[in-house]
């Protein structure tokens, strides 16, 4: 029988993934490694001089929230008639959720709750050829191959107007050296998948703790996702080598050395801040063969095909609104933290991300109230009226009954438009607060 899987649910914006490193390399080819990541590193790490920025515009790290961003503004392009203060203020939205919503995962079990139980992840699995490559462990690609493909797809997100980012460089290079395929596009994606991929209630990986991975010589393919770099809050996976306590992961950011080697016994592993490391991974793939065969209808799935529909400028602002609610409590939560119990983290950054908050919130709400102040809600029902009147007369044409739901839609976005901006005063005072609060820490 073919083991139970859950369908892996493809991001909801289709936009890069972010590799990391190889597989283990012996000690004995420990010079040869050292020139190989140095070539490695300029072929693959990207050159930010040529990246294309808007004047006075920061660079957006790479995650769901900027592929989303990216899609969009590729939509509006192609389809002019999809422009207006709706689409604008989504654009801006998205920009805004993709900035800070890294940080929302740092706050100490964020990230299990959130692969375990929330609804996004709860039901994510690897399907059947993820799954069978796992299994056989076969299809492992060498590093130098998997850097190579890494470097053409920089190069290709770099023509579209994309980066290539940190979390999906890193989930995409653990994925290729491990297991031969890497079309998982983010740690959360991957960790869940590997969790809730089941047979007989027996998982192909298990959530575990740093200090019982460190008890012994952690399995090869022993999973930590964590934060390296705490002032841009970027996930990465690392993965264990099978060579004593080694593990190995990729930062595509690292021009000089983008593979990385660390051992959780060395005085400066990166995995031992308490704030930074997301969640452990062990493999429990023996067990997993072990258990007995589902039953017919509880046979693997196949993954679900992409979403078909992407979001509507309306869906984006919602999503796009919660999550910098979230990023309003993640940082309260932080600093809450903190206060109790000061972490080694550098505490200008806290306080440089909550002032950011203020200032991004406060340009966007600049922009947004020129459009609000634009937008007559009552002209606009008028014309939704006038056009309904028009469809149902007897002589309606499909011109006509088109012209009317182009003008309900129009009094719908311009009525959500002034709702959201309604909200946007409280989340600025939550901000401010948050400012104040970061400002009084030492």
């Amino acid at each position: 029988m073919t083991p139970e899987t859950k369908p892996e649910k493809k991001p909801e914006a289709p936009q890069g993934v972010t590799p990391k490193e190889g597989p283990a390399v012996s000690s004995a080819a420990g010079a040869e490694r050292g020139k190989l990541g140095d070539k490695t590193a300029k072929d693959v790490a990207p050159d930010a001089s040529k990246e294309k920025k808007n004047e006075g515009e920061e660079e957006m790290p790479d995650n769901k929230w900027s592929q989303a961003y990216h899609d969009l503004e590729a939509q509006l392009k192609a389809n002019p008639g999809m422009q207006g203060p709706l689409s604008t203020f989504a654009l801006a939205m998205l920009r805004l959720a993709a900035k800070y919503s890294n940080y929302v995962d740092l706050m100490p079990g964020r990230f299990e709750t959130t692969i375990t139980t929330s609804e996004e992840y709860k039901d994510k699995s690897l399907d059947g050829k993820q799954l069978d490559a796992v299994l056989k462990g076969d299809k492992a690609k060498a590093e130098v191959d998997t850097l190579k493909d890494l470097k053409e797809k920089a190069e290709k997100e770099k023509t579209a107007g994309h980066k290539l980012g940190r979390e999906r460089a890193s989930t995409k290079f653990v994925t290729n050296v491990l297991w031969g395929f890497d079309d998982i596009e983010d740690t959360t994606t991957l960790a869940a998948s590997l969790i809730h991929t089941t047979k007989s209630d027996v998982a192909l990986y298990e959530v575990s703790t740093l200090d019982k991975i460190k008890s012994g010589s952690p399995k090869k393919g022993t999973l930590i996702v964590f934060v390296p770099d705490l002032s841009k809050g970027e996930k990465v996976v690392a993965y264990a080598t099978g060579v004593a306590d080694e593990f190995k992961y990729f930062d595509i950011e690292d021009a000089t050395k983008p593979v990385h080697t660390f051992k959780l016994s060395d005085a400066d592993c990166p995995v031992k801040k308490m704030i930074g490391l997301m969640t452990v991974l062990v493999p429990n793939i023996d067990n997993f063969k072990a258990a007995p065969d589902e039953k017919a209808e509880g046979e693997a799935k196949p993954a679900d095909a992409p979403e078909a529909a992407k979001l509507t400028p309306v869906e984006s602002v919602k999503k796009s609104f919660e999550d910098i609610e979230a990023k309003n409590r993640g940082m309260s939560d932080l600093i809450a933290l903190y206060e109790k119990n000061p972490i080694p983290l550098d505490v200008t950054k806290i306080k440089t991300e909550a002032s950011n908050n203020v200032k991004f919130i406060e340009e966007t709400m600049a922009g947004l109230k020129i459009q609000v102040d634009s937008l007559n809600i009552d002209e606009l029902k008028k014309a939704e009226v006038a056009a309904e009147q028009k469809s149902r007369a007897p002589a309606a044409t499909d011109a006509d009954k088109s012209a009317y739901v182009d003008a309900k839609n129009k009094r719908e976005e311009a009525e959500m438009i002034k709702e959201y901006w309604a909200k946007f005063g409280p989340l600025l005072t939550a901000a401010k607060k948050n400012k104040t609060d970061a400002d009084a820490l030492k």
